[in-house]
């Protein structure tokens, strides 16, 4: 939309908006002279016009009619391209044009503009799923792959709304271009456990997809699932020995969540409490304390406060804590800990010892 010509630059420039009558008017032209001009032979008086659109931000029926049709049947990409923004920027508002944009995204033959209008879709009919899921769902098999991520970005915004399309968005996982992947994926995590359908894709792509990206997705959708995402629970204690730090901590998070249910990753969780990232440490420590039991947590527990880094160290004080008086044979480690170089570390040594014995 921002990649305008000089005639349409110069608008920006004189930018003054005043009423003619009912009107407004800019730069000496009614409302409706501008909406006349989308019909002008020339490409940059009808790109100039939707320029002068973009700026009076009236959004009637008649203007939202107008930018479907320059989307539907302008001959110039960039001027299509340009009004089906504009028509996304309204929004809701711009409901009127969605059966335009549907066209668009269907047969137009610029991947840029079936892009742009995958993405309009999605915003204009946030307030109406129903209306829009199947489109984008189509959109989905495009032949391009702008497009079809475009389509998938945009069935993300519909968040739980868009349940019907998981299975479409499964199948995209295992689609050839990896940014389609990615927006797949972190569109499922948008729907969120309603998607639970989608689980073998999801667990395929967390621990088979190259990209680390759409591996990143796919483990940030099965943080939404709670305790429901034991049912990938093999897939995730694999994905514990993944070579990007945040996806072991991630996987380490949604282990967590299980709580008992997830101790067969118990042996795991002990190996990465070495892990070489702090972070990664950290979150292995309150995993091993969700899936594990008291008695088999304390050794270890007190054998991560001699962590290097401080951030681990308190973790392991803290989950001591919450296990309060079952945590006795951590006294020694946890006294000494009131003397740790950092005051946080002294601090929530003192408050632990207070839980484990009981005062």
């Amino acid at each position: 939309m921002r990649r305008t010509t000089a005639i349409a630059a110069s608008i920006l420039v004189l930018v003054g908006i005043t009423r003619a009558g009912d009107e407004p008017k800019l730069r000496g032209r009614t409302l409706s002279q501008w909406l006349a001009l989308l019909d002008d032979a020339d490409a940059q008086r009808r790109q100039s016009a939707l320029l002068a659109l973009e700026l009076l931000d009236v959004r009637e029926s008649r203007v939202v009619r107008a930018l479907g049709k320059v989307a539907r049947s302008d001959s110039v990409a960039e001027a299509r391209r340009q009004a089906i923004q504009l028509a996304a920027a309204f929004g809701p508002d711009a409901r009127e044009a969605l059966d335009d944009l549907a066209a668009v995204l269907k047969s137009d033959g610029e991947p840029t503009v079936r892009a742009a209008a995958a993405t309009a879709v999605g915003k204009i009919g946030a307030s109406k799923p129903d209306v829009v899921i199947a489109v984008l769902a189509a959109g989905l098999q495009d032949a391009d792959g702008r497009a079809r991520a475009a389509a998938a970005e945009a069935l993300g915004r519909l968040g739980p709304a868009a349940e019907p399309a998981a299975p479409a968005l499964a199948a995209a996982l295992g689609d050839n271009d990896a940014l389609v992947r990615s927006q797949s994926a972190y569109a499922l995590g948008r729907i969120g456990v309603a998607a639970k359908a989608a689980a073998p894709a999801l667990a395929k792509a967390l621990t088979g997809d190259k990209s680390g990206e759409v591996r990143k997705q796919a483990i940030i959708a099965l943080e939404q699932w709670g305790s429901d995402a034991k049912v990938v629970l093999p897939s995730l204690m694999e994905a514990l020995r993944d070579v990007q730090p945040e996806i072991r901590q991630r996987s380490a998070l949604v282990i967590g969540r299980l709580g008992r249910d997830g101790k067969s990753a118990q042996p795991r969780l002990i190996e990465l409490l070495r892990d070489p990232d702090l972070a990664v440490r950290s979150q292995s420590v309150h995993a091993l304390a969700a899936v594990g039991e008291p008695n088999e947590l304390v050794p270890v527990l007190i054998e991560r406060m001699n962590d290097e880094a401080a951030e681990v160290r308190l973790a392991a004080i803290d989950e001591l804590r919450l296990l309060g008086p079952a945590a006795k044979a951590a006294i020694p480690a946890l006294t000494a800990a009131t003397r740790d170089g950092r005051a946080a570390v002294r601090e929530a040594a003192a408050a632990a010892l207070k839980a484990v014995q009981g005062s």
